[in-house]
């Protein structure tokens, strides 16, 4: 069963959005109590103009805004945590985007080809930015990225050490992937995860010490180390 109102389509206990009732939809107004958009809830809607997520909103789904040509703006809520794989892709009128501090994924190319987006502010750190969420994976190499300590900056490949700073709690998948110099890494204790091929391919690195308070280790996180 589902709920129709002002052509959105919602679960039948408004607790998610499943799709509009047409593609030519041209403003979104979410309804308060909505936790989730679902997996490509409104992509292809390319005369959407604007939409108000809620503060209810935790997660965005894969592909849930791809190709929305004439969105030109979005205020992602402070409750959100996760936004999926392209859930922006191809949003070519995006000209900027505020990301909050507690978002802890965001997936493959979530921002990628919105051909108008320079910019990016995100609540956190450059460091839970690059490591934590390696979230330039989701966005185009001349997309600057603003976090609350300035600037950040992709992973060198070519380095021979790195320090991850305290407060970051997750290494991200694929973050230090093939970094074969990588000879040293210092792992805060504030870390508990260590995602899939976090290191995979650091022929270099021979030893790490692993914090006590990391609870799972990804799916070759180590492949291919010294």
């Amino acid at each position: 069963m589902s709920q129709k109102v002002n052509g959105i389509i919602y679960s039948d206990d408004m607790k998610t959005v499943g799709g509009v009732e047409s593609k030519d939809i041209t403003e979104a107004v979410i309804a308060d109590g909505v936790t989730k958009i679902a997996h490509e809830a409104f992509k292809g809607c390319t005369s959407l103009a604007s939409v108000t997520i809620p503060k209810g909103v935790t997660v965005i789904g894969y592909r849930a805004f791809k190709d929305c040509a004439s969105l030109a703006s979005v205020a992602i809520s402070e409750g959100v945590w996760g936004i999926g794989d392209g859930a922006f892709k191809g949003c070519a009128s995006l000209a900027s985007v505020a990301i909050p501090e507690g978002v802890t994924k965001i997936g493959w190319d979530a921002f990628r080809d919105c051909a108008s987006l320079k910019e990016i502010t995100f609540g956190g750190t450059a460091a839970q930015w690059t490591v934590g969420l390696w979230g330039f994976k989701a966005v185009n190499e001349n997309v600057a990225v603003h976090c609350s300590d300035g600037d950040a900056k992709p992973i060198d490949k070519t380095i021979t050490e790195f320090a991850i700073p305290e407060g970051v709690t997750k290494i991200a998948h694929e973050a230090f992937e093939d970094c074969t110099s990588l000879a040293s890494v210092t792992i805060p204790a504030s870390v508990t995860e260590i995602g899939d091929s976090a290191f995979s391919g650091c022929a270099s690195l021979a030893s790490v010490a692993i914090p006590e308070g990391v609870t799972e280790i990804g799916y070759e996180a180590f492949m291919g180390c010294a």
